[in-house]
């Protein structure tokens, strides 16, 4: 199944606990700006018209987004990968010839409006061999390998050096998965872990038990692995210094009691030392809050919680939005003061599905449900006035 698929089933499961989130001690002072931990090789930028020269599409069906500034970005729908030079305002069609299959269940990773991955399989068997397209020049021209797996969750640290982390199964508060790397821009993969039952290189570091929400690669020899434990009162995070090879449980000291169970998602780190890790607390009114290190994931301390749990977007150390039940959260200290806006659109009309900003006042939304077209939505005044850009 697929880890985004999952991660819904987690959210909604952790609404319908029963537990208090309190208001915790922020950090004393916002945090440093810093550079962000992934290096990525510069390409040069591509002529205007290589992109113009592709055809425009009306997007739908939306299942990736991710946009790079204010101006450019990349698009996986249904049929198709998309980018954009404009802010999302037109898209053009830059899909790799024969591939197909897209939409959810493939793995995508974007770098910048030159480079990325998409990684086509059978998400219903993830262990198969899959195809894994790689552009150099914005989508124009397509590299493809073949992958020993079909399906997973990709990270590109630049353009040679990449993870992957492959679900091979869910079921009864279990789930095994295994990690590749690759260092020559994902021709050829070396499987560094797996906790597959009865493998014969299984491992057991990284338990099988517990439902992983993600992962984050910050170099080829550290990464983080969020997830729910389905345990009270324990927070599902989990380190390695090693590739992969072996894996430590971390603990960030929950610094408030009551019994609720706790959903971390993968945390973003801002240059080797200062990361922010999402965490929900479910509860009748559950709360969500974040975990805050300025030393590496040594030591974390909680930031101040607000009410109910949604999607998150972190664009820097102290800039932070949440994006619940058509209500954002805005907070520009690292967490230590929120303050709650409700748009001019009405986004409990449907599912978001996405939710990105890029800074403190450009970022998108993305809606969908079953019976109409998915929307786009944009802001350029920091939340407060959204524009359809897909209606």
């Amino acid at each position: 199944m697929h880890i985004k698929i999952i991660l819904v089933i987690l959210i909604l499961a952790l609404l319908a606990c029963a537990a208090n989130i309190s208001i915790l001690k922020p950090p004393a002072t916002p945090l440093p700006e810093t550079a962000s931990t992934v290096f990525i090789e510069p390409t040069q930028p591509l002529p205007s018209s290589s992109l113009d020269s592709e055809p425009l599409v009306v997007p739908d069906g939306i299942s990736a987004f991710h946009m790079l500034d204010a101006q450019n970005g990349w698009m996986v729908t249904n049929t198709s990968v998309l980018r954009t030079a404009d802010g999302g305002a037109t898209w053009h069609d830059v899909s790799p010839r024969g591939a197909s299959a897209f939409g959810f269940g493939i793995g995508t990773s974007f770098l910048d409006s030159n480079l990325g991955w998409v990684l086509i399989g059978d998400p219903q068997e993830p262990l198969n061999t899959g195809k894994l397209y790689h552009t150099r020049d914005g989508g124009i021209h397509w590299d493809k390998f073949v992958t020993p797996f079909g399906g997973g969750e990709i990270h590109f640290l630049d353009m040679r050096n990449g993870w992957v982390m492959i679900v091979a199964g869910a079921g009864a508060g279990n789930m095994p998965v295994l990690f590749y790397q690759t260092t020559d821009g994902g021709a050829n993969w070396i499987q560094v872990y797996n906790n597959l039952p009865g493998d014969p290189g299984e491992q057991n570091s990284l338990p099988m038990s517990g439902l992983k929400s993600g992962f984050t690669p910050v170099s080829m020899q550290e990464a983080w692995v969020t997830g729910n434990p389905w345990v009270s009162n324990t927070v599902y995070l989990y380190h390695t210094l090693d590739g992969g090879r072996t894996w430590s449980a971390v603990d960030p000291h929950l610094p408030f009691g009551g019994d609720a169970t706790y959903l971390t998602s993968p945390p973003v780190f801002f240059g080797s030392q200062i990361g922010l890790l999402p965490t929900m607390a479910g509860s009748e009114g559950s709360g969500m809050f974040f975990f805050i290190t300025q030393d590496g994931g040594n030591t974390w301390m909680a930031g101040v919680g607000v009410p109910g749990s949604g999607l998150t977007s972190v664009v820097s150390p102290n800039d932070v939005f949440i994006l619940f039940s058509g209500v954002i959260f805005v907070s520009h200290d690292a967490t230590q003061i929120w303050t709650n806006v409700t748009p001019n659109v009405d986004f409990t009309s449907k599912i978001v599905t996405q939710f990105q900003f890029v800074d403190i006042q450009t970022g998108w939304v993305v809606l969908s449900d079953a019976s109409s077209p998915t929307s786009l939505y944009k802001t350029t005044d920091g939340v407060q006035t959204w524009a359809a850009q897909v209606p």
